[in-house]
């Protein structure tokens, strides 16, 4: 196991991704990005600081490359184990609503004044003069 480095360099880092990348392709039973850092001795947390520092910023195409692919992987997997009754059909939902942007369905308001409710739009109908 690694000890834990007082900065993640990006040499660091891209070896960290590129043992997880293997990791993912060795065990298919990996769904959720938490469990690459189990056996790790930092957390989770630097993940998504790698994503911030590297892959938002465009600073090292390697990186943002082997985050993608892991992204990419991951989020298959969820579909494909849901889609196959492999994983809870409801927790599958909820994990790609929440970290890959999926939506449910979505409503649109088609009131055009807005969300004004409709005793404020009689209200304001009659204070309205009335033609005389």
């Amino acid at each position: 196991m690694i000890t834990k480095p007082t900065k993640y360099t990006a040499e660091f880092v891209l070896e960290e991704l590129q043992g997880m990348l293997k990791k993912i392709e060795s065990d298919k039973e990996i769904v959720f990005k938490k469990e690459l850092f189990l056996d790790k001795k930092y957390t989770y947390d630097r993940f998504s600081e790698w994503v911030q520092k590297y892959a938002i910023k465009k600073k090292n195409s390697e990186i943002v490359l082997a985050i993608k692919k892991i992204e990419e992987i991951l989020e298959t997997r969820s579909l494909k184990y849901g889609l196959n009754s492999k994983n809870n059909a409801n927790i599958t939902k909820f994990h790609l609503i929440n970290n890959y942007g999926y939506t449910d369905k979505t409503e649109t308001d088609l009131n055009v004044k807005g969300n004004i409710g409709i005793e404020k739009l009689f209200s304001d109908i009659d204070k309205k003069p009335k033609d005389k």
